[in-house]
C-alpha cells in the first residue's frame, strides 16, 4: 500500500476514524521514503555531533545524580533538638557512646580494652537506660562467656575453637513477658591496631541509643528484643556461635538484624536477607526511613568470589536456622581495619541515618504478627531495590516471571512482525531483514568482546610498566583509563558495522532502529539466561529492556508521526526511556566503585587489580553507556567525539604513569588511602612428633596484602633486601610455619627476615 503525500499530510492534521487504518498509516510512515511530509522531515535529518555530545552530557549528569544520591546524608540531630523531637534518634548521643568506646583504643578479643573496659562501659550505659525505662517494659542484662568450636568454610577453611569469649546480652521485653523474640547484633571488638569505630563500635553505639528510645515508649511491644553486643567477631564469628548455640534466650529468637561494616560511614547497605522469608524485605521497606538495598548486592556477596569476607549473619543463619537482615556501612573502605578507622572519619549524618533506619526497622519487627508464624510468606524470594533511597521496590519472583514472559512475547512478536512485513522497513524479504538483524547482533557482541580485550590489554600494560592501581586514590583516573576506551571502542565498532552491515538499508534511521533491536535482543537473551539460572538480578536488568522498548513504541506510534522536529523528539523520547534503567545501573556502578576499588587494597598479590577493575568498568559500560551506541548510525560524523575521548584516554595514561597523581596510596590525614602490610616480630619453635624441638628461629614476618606488595618498601625498610619467601616451607609446615591470624594462604604471599 502506498500512501500519497496529500494523504500523509492529512493524516498528520487529523486522526483517522479507523484505529486500524491509523496504526497502519503511522507504521508505514516510520520507514516510508515515498515523499510524505513526515518522511521528508525524518529522512533528511541526521544527528549532529553536538546532539551526540548532548547525549553524553545527559549520561554524565545522571552519573553525577547517582553520586549525589549516594553521598547525601540527613542532618545530624544534636541534644538541642531533643525538645522538638522527643522520640527521634539523636546522633550526638550515639556519637558520645562511639567516642567513649574508641577511646579505649584497639580492642582485639582477649585484650584488657575489650574484655574489661568496653564491657564495663556498655553495661553501665544499659543500667543507666534501665533506671529510666518506663514500667511498661523490663530490661535484663546477661554477660555470657561461652566456649566451643565449629567448622567454617571461609578462605582456606578451618575449625575455629574458642574459650570464654564474651557476649553482653540485653533483653528488652514487655513487663508481662513475651513468647517470642527478635534480635539486633553488633560487635564491639576490633582487629589488632585499629580503633574499630565503623567496624563495629558505631553499630553498638547506635543500638544503645535505639534501646534508650524504645525504653521511653508508652505502649509495650508485641515481642521481646534481644540486643546482642558481641565481643569476638573478628577472630572469626566466635561469640555469635557461642550465643546462638548455647544461650537460653536463643531458642525464642525468630528473626534478627546484623549490623557490620566494610567501610566508614555513608549509607548502610542491606546486602543479605533471608534465607527466603520475603516478609523481612517488605518489613525493611516499611521500617527504614532511608532504604538502601539491592538483590544484586546479595547475589554478589553470597557468591563468595568477589568480596573476601563474612559476617555473623552466616552463624545465625546456619547454626540458628533463623532468617534475618545483614546491613553494613560500605563507604570509604580505605580505612577499614586500619588505625584510621576512628570516629572522626565517620561523616556527620551517617550515624543519624543508620539510627533512624534501625529505630524504624526494630519497631516494625517487634510489632510484626509475622514473627512467630510468617505463614505463606515463610517461603519464596523477592526482587528488591531502592529508588534513590526514597522507598524500596519489592515484587515477587512470580510477578518477575510474568514480566519476563511478557517481555519474551513482545520481543518475539516484534521480530515476527518485522520478518513478515519486511517491506515496511525497506527489505524485500523477511529473510533479508533477519540476516541484517543477526549480523547486527554479531557486530554488537564483537564490540563487547573487542572493548573487553582493549581493557584487559590496558590493565595488563599498566601492571607491567609499574603503574598498577594508579586509580586507587584518585578514582577519576579509572574513568579515563577504562570507561573512555571501552566507549570509544564500541563507537568505532558500530561505525564499522554501519559501513559494512547496514550499507544497503534505506536510511540511517532504519540502521539505528536495527541496531537498537539487536541490542534489545541480546540483552533480553542475557536476562532470560540469568532468569533460568535462578539469578534474581535478571529481574532488575529486565527494566533496561522493557523501558526502552515501551518508549520506542510510544514514539513510533504516538509522537513521531505528528512531529515537526523529528531529531528533537527522537532525542527526548529516548532520554526519557533511558532515565530509570540508566539511573538504576549508574547507582549500582557507584556502589560497586565505592566497595571494589578500596577492596583492591586488601585482596592479596594474587589478583591483578587493574584487570579486575577493568572488567568491572567494562560491565558498567555494556550495561549503561552501551545504550547510546545505536545513535552512532544516525550521526553525521563522530570525528570530534572520537578525538575528545581519545584525548581523555591519553591524558589519563600520562597522568597515571608520569605524575604523582598516579601513585596509588596517600598518607593524607584528610583522606587517607594507606598501603596495608601485616608486620610481626616472630619467634618460632617448631617441634617434632615426639615433642623435641627441631627448629627455632626468629625474624620479621611481612605479609603484603595488595598487588603492589613490598616494591615501594625498600627505601623505608632496608632490611627487606635480605628477605626470602617462605613458600619453600609451605609443603613441610602447617600454614607455612607462620602464625596466621586466620588461614588465607590462597590470597597472600609471605616473607621472613
Amino acid at each position: 500500500m502506498v500512501v500519497s503525500t496529500s494523504r500523509a499530510s492529512e493524516s498528520l492534521r487529523q486522526r483517522p476514524k479507523s484505529i486500524k487504518a491509523s496504526v497502519l498509516s503511522r507504521t508505514q510512515l516510520l520507514y516510508d521514503d515515498g515523499g510524505s511530509k513526515y518522511d521528508k522531515n525524518r529522512s533528511s535529518s541526521v544527528l549532529s555531533e553536538g546532539a551526540f555530545l548532548v547525549v553524553f552530557g545527559y549520561f554524565i549528569a545522571l552519573t553525577w545524580v547517582a553520586v549525589l544520591v549516594h553521598n547525601h546524608e540527613p542532618v545530624a540531630l544534636t541534644l538541642a533538638d531533643v525538645g522538638a523531637n522527643p522520640n527521634v534518634f539523636i546522633e550526638e548521643r550515639a556519637r558520645d557512646h562511639l567516642k567513649s568506646l574508641t577511646a579505649f583504643g584497639p580492642r582485639p578479643t582477649g585484650s584488657y580494652a575489650n574484655e574489661v573496659l568496653a564491657v564495663d562501659y556498655i553495661v553501665r550505659q544499659v543500667q543507666f537506660i534501665e533506671q529510666r525505662c518506663r514500667r511498661q517494659h523490663t530490661i535484663e542484662v546477661d554477660i555470657q562467656k561461652p566456649s566451643g568450636s565449629f567448622n567454617l568454610d571461609f578462605q582456606d577453611g578451618f575449625t575455629s575453637s574458642y574459650v570464654r569469649v564474651k557476649n553482653i546480652l540485653v533483653k528488652f521485653e514487655p513487663a508481662h513477658g513475651a513468647n517470642h523474640s527478635v534480635m539486633v547484633n553488633c560487635h564491639y571488638d576490633s582487629v589488632p591496631g585499629s580503633p574499630g569505630a565503623s567496624d563495629d563500635a558505631v553499630s553498638c553505639a547506635v543500638m544503645l541509643e535505639v534501646l534508650f528510645l524504645l525504653s521511653q515508649y508508652e505502649k509495650p511491644f508485641r515481642h521481646a528484643i534481644v540486643f546482642s553486643f558481641n565481643g569476638a567477631e573478628e577472630n572469626i564469628l566466635q561469640a555469635s556461635h557461642g550465643f546462638i548455640t548455647q544461650h537460653r534466650w536463643a531458642s525464642k529468637i525468630k528473626a534478627f538484624i546484623n549490623l557490620d561494616s566494610c567501610g566508614s560511614g555513608g549509607r548502610e547497605l542491606l546486602f543479605q536477607a533471608g534465607p527466603e522469608n520475603p516478609w523481612l524485605i517488605e518489613l525493611y521497606g516499611r521500617g527504614a526511613k532511608y532504604p538502601f538495598a539491592c538483590v544484586l548486592a546479595q547475589e554478589v556477596f553470597q557468591s563468595g568470589r568477589i568480596v573476601p569476607g563474612d559476617t555473623d549473619f552466616r552463624i545465625f543463619r546456619d547454626y540458628g536456622n533463623i532468617p534475618g537482615l545483614d546491613i553494613a556501612y560500605i563507604k570509604n573502605g580505605y580505612v577499614y581495619h586500619t588505625k584510621f578507622d576512628s570516629e572522626e572519619y565517620i561523616p556527620p549524618g551517617s550515624v543519624q541515618r543508620a539510627g533512624e533506619n534501625l529505630h524504624g526497622l526494630v519497631v516494625e519487627l517487634a510489632n510484626s504478627p509475622l514473627v512467630p508464624d510468617p505463614g505463606r510468606k515463610q517461603h519464596g524470594n523477592v526482587i528488591f531495590f531502592d529508588f534513590f533511597g526514597l522507598f524500596l521496590v519489592v515484587y515477587s519472583e512470580f510477578l518477575g516471571g510474568i514480566l519476563m514472559y511478557v517481555c519474551m512475547a513482545i520481543v518475539a512478536y516484534r521480530t515476527y512482525w518485522r520478518a513478515t512485513k519486511p517491506k515496511q522497513i525497506g527489505f524485500k524479504t523477511g529473510k533479508a531483514y533477519l540476516n541484517v538483524l543477526l549480523k547486527g547482533l554479531v557486530a554488537l557482541i564483537s564490540g563487547w568482546v573487542l572493548s573487553l580485550v582493549v581493557l584487559l590489554v590496558i590493565g595488563f600494560t599498566l601492571s607491567v610498566f609499574g603503574a598498577a592501581m594508579s586509580w586507587y586514590t584518585n578514582q577519576f583516573l579509572a574513568f579515563g583509563l577504562f570507561v573512555v576506551p571501552a566507549v570509544l571502542t564500541m563507537i568505532l565498532n558500530h561505525k564499522f558495522a554501519h559501513r559494512f552491515i547496514y550499507k544497503n538499508v534505506k536510511s540511517v534511521w532504519v540502521a539505528e532502529q536495527l541496531s537498537f533491536e539487536s541490542h534489545q535482543l541480546l540483552w533480553f537473551s542475557i536476562t532470560t539466561l540469568l532468569y533460568f539460572l535462578d539469578l534474581k538480578t535478571s529481574m532488575v536488568l529486565l527494566i533496561g529492556v522493557l523501558f526502552p522498548a515501551v518508549f520506542r513504541f510510544i514514539g513510533d506510534y504516538f509522537v513521531y508521526p505528528y512531529s515537526k522536529n523529528y531529531v528533537r523528539d527522537f532525542l527526548l523520547v529516548n532520554l526519557f526511556a533511558w532515565a530509570l534503567p540508566l539511573e538504576l545501573s549508574l547507582q549500582a556502578a557507584v556502589v560497586a566503585t565505592q566497595i571494589l576499588i578500596p577492596l583492591m587494597g586488601r585482596t592479596g598479590p594474587v589478583i591483578q587489580p587493574d584487570i579486575f577493575i577493568g572488567v568491572v568498568f567494562w560491565l558498567v559500560c555494556i550495561i549503561s553507556y552501551n545504550l547510546t551506541v545505536s545513535f552512532v548510525h544516525a550521526t553525521r560524523s563522530l570525528k570530534l567525539v572520537s578525538s575528545i575521548l581519545f584525548g581523555i584516554f591519553v591524558v589519563s595514561v600520562a597522568t597515571a604513569v608520569f605524575t604523582p597523581l598516579g601513585y596509588p596510596f596517600s598518607g593524607s590525614l584528610a583522606n587517607p588511602t594507606p598501603q596495608r602490610f601485616m608486620i610481626s616480630h616472630v619467634h618460632r619453635v617448631l617441634h617434632a612428633r615426639n615433642g623435641d624441638v627441631r627448629k627455632e628461629d626468629s625474624g620479621i614476618w611481612l605479609l603484603p596484602v595488595d598487588f603492589k606488595g613490598e616494591r615501594d618498601m625498600y627505601d623505608y625498610f632496608p632490611e627487606l633486601s635480605s628477605a626470602h619467601y617462605v613458600d619453600s616451607e609451605c609443603e613441610s609446615e602447617l600454614m607455612c610455619g607462620q602464625p596466621f591470624y586466620y588461614p588465607a594462604l590462597q590470597r597472600l604471599s609471605s616473607f621472613v627476615l
